[in-house]
Formats: C-alpha cells, sequence, structure tokens
C-alpha cells in the first residue's frame, strides 16, 4: 500500500544512558546506521542478532521480514521482540517506518525486566495500537490509489466504498475468531457471497481449512472486490483456489468476456497483494477476457 510519509525524530540530540536504541536500515534492508548500541555490541552484531528474530504474535513474521517490506511498500510497524544468546538477553519494544528519504528507521526500546508479559493491559494496547494504525493506513492508501484512478466522484465513490466495504467484511471475520484466523473457504466464501449466476467457485479440501491470519485476510478481500469489480455482467467467471506444495495456496481467477481492463488496478494486484502476502500475483490479458495468478505464502497461516 502507499508510503506513509511519517518522520521520527532520529536526530534527537542525547540518547546515552536511555533505553532507546535507533537504527537505519537502506531501502534493500543493509544496515547503514545505529546509535546507543548494547554495551559491548557492534552495530554488525546487533543487527545479525535482531535480523532474524521472530516478533511476537502480533505478525509472526521476522525483524528482517518486516523491514524489507516496509522498504518494498511503505508504512508503519509496532512490534516486541526478546533477543537471548550467549551472553545477552533483553526486551525490547519495537517501532519501525519507512523515512522520507527511502530508509527504514527502527527505535528499539528496551523493556528488559519491565514485567511486560505479564501486563495484558500493556500487550493489548500495543496490538490495538498496530491494528488501527494499519487499518488506517490502508483506508489513507485505498483513498489515494483510488481518486488516482477516478475520472470523476461518482466512479471515486463507487470504487472507494466498495474497497472499504471489503475491507469490513474482512474485519468482521477476523474478529469473530478473536483474531486467530479465518479458514481460506470463509474467506472465498464470504468475499463471493451471494455466489453470482455466471460465477463457478471451487475450492480444494485441503485449501479450504487452511486458517490465515488477518494481514491475508484482508489483502484477499481486497483482491477478490477488485477482480468482481472488473467482470461485467455476462461474463462467465471462474475461481478455484487449491494448495501448493512449498505450504503455500494457490488463487487462480478467470474471467471471460467483457472485462474491464481500463479499470483494474494491476499494481495492487501483481505488487502490493503480493507482497503483503508473501507471494507472487500475475495477470494475462486475453482477447476474450484475462487470467489473474496469486500465490499466498505459507507464513500467512495463523
Amino acid at each position: 500500500m502507499e508510503e506513509h510519509a511519517e518522520q521520527r525524530p532520529d536526530g534527537a540530540s542525547d540518547l546515552a544512558g536511555s533505553r532507546i536504541t535507533l537504527l537505519v536500515y537502506d531501502g534493500e534492508g543493509v544496515i547503514a546506521s545505529g546509535r546507543n548500541l548494547p554495551e559491548g555490541l557492534s552495530l554488525e552484531a546487533f543487527s545479525a542478532l535482531i535480523s532474524g528474530n521472530r516478533l511476537s504474535p502480533i505478525s509472526g513474521r521476522t525483524f528482517g521480514d518486516i523491514i524489507r517490506s516496509l522498504g518494498l511498500t511503505g508504512g508503519t510497524a509496532r512490534e516486541q521482540c526478546d533477543i537471548l544468546c550467549e551472553g545477552f538477553a533483553a526486551s525490547y519494544d519495537v517501532e519501525m517506518w519507512r523515512r522520507q528519504d527511502g530508509c527504514i528507521g527502527v527505535m528499539l526500546i528496551d523493556v528488559t525486566g519491565s514485567e511486560r508479559d505479564s501486563t495484558s493491559v500493556r500487550s493489548l494496547s500495543l496490538e490495538l495500537a498496530h491494528r488501527t494504525k494499519n487499518i488506517l493506513a490502508v483506508v489513507l492508501s485505498l483513498a489515494t490509489q483510488t481518486a488516482n484512478r477516478s475520472c470523476d466522484y461518482a466512479e471515486f465513490k463507487q470504487r472507494f466504498f466498495s474497497h472499504v466495504d471489503a475491507l469490513s467484511k474482512a474485519h468482521d471475520m477476523v474478529a469473530a475468531t478473536g483474531w486467530q484466523g479465518v479458514e481460506m473457504g470463509t474467506v472465498i466464501e464470504t468475499c463471493t457471497a451471494p455466489l453470482p449466476t455466471n460465477m463457478v467457485l471451487s475450492i480444494s479440501r485441503e485449501a479450504h481449512c487452511v486458517s490465515l491470519k488477518a494481514n491475508a485476510v484482508q489483502n484477499i478481500a481486497i483482491v477478490i472486490r477488485e477482480l468482481q469489480g472488473a467482470c461485467k455482467t455476462g461474463d462467465r467467471v471462474s475461481c478455484h483456489i487449491d494448495t501448493a506444495r512449498d505450504g503455500a495456496l494457490d488463487l487462480s481467477w478467470v474471467c471471460e468476456g467483457r472485462h474491464d481492463r481500463a479499470g483494474l488496478w494491476t499494481d495492487m494486484l501483481c505488487r502490493y497483494a503480493p507482497i503483503s502476502l508473501d507471494g507472487l500475483g500475475e495477470i494475462d490479458f486475453r482477447e476474450d477476457g484475462f487470467v489473474y495468478h496469486l500465490s499466498i505464502g505459507a507464513d500467512q497461516r495463523a
């Protein structure tokens, strides 16, 4: 989604003696600089310790994964990070964002010994802030991208409200499970309901019961709504979903007929959504329609 142009105070005058460590990564995810590092650790050593660290259940992704994702799509992330190795142990609250210069800023606050894990209110507050900021960033991005692709207000209103409705359905699905994951079958059946008479939907038994994280549910809902909007009344549409050998999910959407090629949001379908889903997306336009393939990475399983 679109870059969130928030700028944090990297130039704080004095961090010595504080619990705050600041890091900067370049757009490729390579460590560039750091301030107020833990005693006895070089910049490269500290970066190596945290880069492969799997963060809290808020996302389930590694520190390095999120750095690279922010470099590609922008936005912000807030996580928790626990590091335990020979000679060093610490717990951090972590905030990451893409700066206006394209680099990734990281602020780590050392909360070692502060009973973070035993304080449920603090944990819930962090997660709520994380999810709220993500939703607002997605809505802002949808509004901006839809405005860029719309010729007038009527077209903008129809497209934007359609995507917000898809986002609302995704939120309802994940909230109903307590943010524990939603089965792929439920996601697709909810997003396509009521199933049009000109559409054939098929989901393999294995794919149907795969539980997906909230991020995946949200992105898939927007993808499905975009594909639906491109298909005209009378077009023949089919959607097939199956599992892949590497644990990923494969979604195939075929539209035969008078589709809206000019209005299709190809950047989202082939770039933004696949990146967020740890997969790949490609679309093949034909004289009588189009075929879209999307892979959803195994890491998106709940």
